[in-house]
């Protein structure tokens, strides 16, 4: 586990996203993050898209994917231990499959030094599957990963937990029986949140942030700057979760007199907005509501595969 994913977690609940992962420019195109049968690829020179299409490394790609790699000039010769065997040259959309010729929707070409290939042509002339996730700028080839950065913190000790997050400010440990928390206070954006991390047997199963919004009426003006808290957060949790799997909320606006026409309509009313996510064992929640007087908000991060008891109890203790 690294130290960055807790405070990717704590900044993208806080509104916001600025780790690692969304490096948004490479030669003027965005970054993404490139797996091959579900390892993430290290590569020195990122995978980027370029005019709608991914180009990714060719070196680290086929080294991957189990290729011996033979470069000649401008000539790239590969093959694998099952015989399979791949031509190509630089510029040249015509390539040699097993000494078959073929033909590239995309030129490889060299970027800054690095020889780059398309996903979509290193897919037809290997015969490996691949997909692309553009909202969370991801690419891969064989299975699809799992992409939240969360789903390998579950089961980390509070004490790990507590030594790798550098952001806000610890408050207290709460004890209940098998039941252990930890308090941080965060503020972002004139919002101070409460973040929890719970834990059972001392092992990781959920991450809650209450965000204090008592400061914002429940008038037009106030329920109107709920409503783009509400659109950060879950534009936030888009972005490492992709489309919402059951998403409970409104439209979005799109001008300044939608977002207010939707304010007046709900000002002094109850309302009650909730949007999940769900990926491997992780699912997030978040659930905006107001009785008509007071604003209450709550993001949930969980461990699915933990007891549920222990989750309904995680749940009650705040």
């Amino acid at each position: 586990m690294k130290k960055f994913v807790l405070a990717s977690l704590v900044f993208i609940l806080a509104l916001s996203i600025s780790n690692g992962f969304y490096l948004n420019r490479v030669v003027a195109a965005p970054l993404y993050r490139l797996y091959v049968n579900l390892v993430q690829i290290d590569a020195s020179s990122a995978s980027f898209a370029q005019n709608g299409t991914i180009l990714v490394p060719m070196k680290s790609v086929f080294t991957a994917l189990g290729y011996t790699i033979s470069i000649q000039s401008n000539t790239w010769s590969m093959s694998n231990d099952e015989g399979h065997s791949i031509v190509l040259n630089m510029n040249s959309k015509h390539a040699k499959v097993n000494g078959k010729p073929q033909t590239l929707s995309t030129a490889p070409q060299i970027i800054n030094g690095t020889a780059y290939i398309s996903l979509t042509s290193l897919s037809k002339m290997t015969g490996e599957a691949y997909g692309v996730d553009n909202l969370r700028s991801a690419a891969w080839m064989g299975e699809k990963p799992i992409l939240n950065p969360w789903e390998n913190l579950w089961g980390a000790p509070s004490d790990y937990m507590k030594s790798v997050n550098h952001h806000g400010t610890f408050i207290k440990k709460i004890s209940e029986n098998n039941m252990t928390a930890l308090q941080y206070r965060e503020e972002n954006e004139g919002v101070t949140s409460d973040v929890y991390l719970i834990f059972y047997n001392d092992k990781l199963v959920q991450i809650t942030m209450n965000m204090h919004l008592s400061d914002f009426a429940a008038n037009a003006e106030g329920t109107a700057a709920v409503l783009h808290i509400y659109t950060k957060v879950k534009n936030g949790l888009n972005k490492v979760y992709g489309a919402a799997s059951n998403d409970q909320s409104f439209t979005t606006p799109s001008t300044p007199k939608q977002w207010m026409q939707l304010a007046n309509d709900i000002q002094y009313k109850p309302f009650r907005f909730q949007t999940e996510w769900m990926e491997g064992r992780t699912i997030a929640l978040s659930q905006f509501s107001s009785d008509g007087s007071n604003h209450i908000a709550r993001i949930t991060v969980r461990d699915m595969s933990a007891d549920q008891d222990v989750l309904d109890t995680a749940d009650q203790m705040f």
